[in-house]
């Protein structure tokens, strides 16, 4: 796109290319742009082209100078935000009071409204640090790392049960706490994506490494009559391909299933070349209405960790028992270099003629 301009008519609505657009009879959208922003519209405003921003690479925002000495800015992002109320001609709204302030702040972390208690207890904090001491708490909270784990949990496409024909109950919990108490331990995210693509591959992989791949099982599954098994463990291998893609690529490679990408730079070839990493597993295409679909994992509750902790520490001291130690093992070669070589010529082991 970058070797062709379009340059405005002097009547943007006698311009050739628009009227090649109006011709189809439909208003034409502009890809990657506002979905509601017509082809039309983007010549009006210029025709300026933008990459697809998953292909964009970040650039940090310079900060802006502070334009209002009397507007209150507590930090940098009060001051972005001051920089679009000006360029909008808008002025920031009054400072709240804390009884909306707690509530913004509690909705907004939690998802719930603040109690009684935790709002008669900010009112009387007359303390200048007693916003942040609130903010520092909600972080704390369960609630907040559900609150986190929210989002994640739809772009997952998470649920307690198969999704397709009579919708039979899984059990998909334990990923789902494993992703709540990965926000509430603030795991770094290259963790939290590594875990979830490929836990099971790490060296020595833990149980929490294993059970955070669940990641790629979340995938409706059938259990219709008649459904045809294969047809449908692609359509699973393709799903998980799909979700990792438009989960940590910001992309929908879906288009190239049947095709090279319209749009973006992903050929057919690449599509496959990309689902290979997720069709490396024994699974079934139609499961049964209410049963989780293999391959599984065995989950033990903590106290069944604990026993299993001490048996394998049992396990390694009596292995560690059994093995020769260096001198045992010296002297052991030490008393086969004495016994005779000659057993038949001394008639030791009696010969044995058919």
């Amino acid at each position: 796109m970058s070797d062709f301009i379009v340059y405005p008519a002097i009547d943007l609505r006698e311009g050739k290319v628009v009227r090649l657009l109006q011709g189809k009879g439909e208003q034409q959208t502009v890809y990657g742009h506002n979905p509601k922003l017509t082809a039309v519209e983007w010549i009006e405003q210029g025709a300026e082209w933008k990459e697809h921003w998953a292909f964009t690479k970040p650039e940090k925002r310079k900060i802006p100078q502070i334009l209002n000495p009397g507007w209150k800015a507590n930090n940098e992002i009060d001051l972005f935000v001051q920089h679009q109320l000006e360029q909008k001609s808008f002025e920031p709204s009054p400072e709240a009071d804390k009884e909306r302030l707690l509530r913004r702040v509690s909705l907004d972390l939690t998802g719930l409204p603040p109690t009684i208690d935790e709002l008669d207890s900010f009112l009387k904090d007359e303390s200048p640090d007693a916003y942040e001491k609130v903010v520092d708490g909600l972080l704390r909270t369960d609630a907040n790392a559900e609150r986190l784990a929210l989002d994640w949990m739809d772009l997952s496409r998470y649920a307690d049960s198969h999704g397709k024909h009579a919708d039979g109950y899984r059990m998909m919990w334990p990923w789902r706490d494993w992703v709540i108490d990965a926000f509430r331990q603030n795991m770094p995210y290259d963790q939290f994506v590594t875990w979830q693509l490929a836990g099971d591959l790490l060296p020595d992989a833990i149980q929490e490494q294993k059970l955070a791949t669940a990641f790629n099982r979340n995938h409706p599954i059938t259990s219709e009559g008649g459904a045809i098994d294969e047809e449908n463990r692609l359509n699973y291998v393709w799903d998980r391909a799909e979700t990792v893609s438009t989960a940590f690529m910001g992309l929908t490679v879906a288009c190239a299933r049947c095709h090279d990408h319209k749009f973006d730079p992903i050929s057919q070839k690449e599509y496959f070349q990309m689902t290979a990493f997720f069709n490396n597993i024994k699974e079934i295409g139609v499961s049964g209405n209410d049963m989780n679909a293999g391959p599984m994992l065995p989950l033990a509750d903590n106290k069944t960790k604990q026993s299993l902790k001490v048996l394998k520490t049992s396990i390694q001291e009596k292995e560690e028992e059994l093995l020769l130690t260096k001198k045992e093992l010296h002297d052991l070669d030490a008393y086969i270099k004495k016994l005779p070589d000659n057993f038949h010529e001394k008639g030791l082991i009696p010969q044995f003629v058919e």
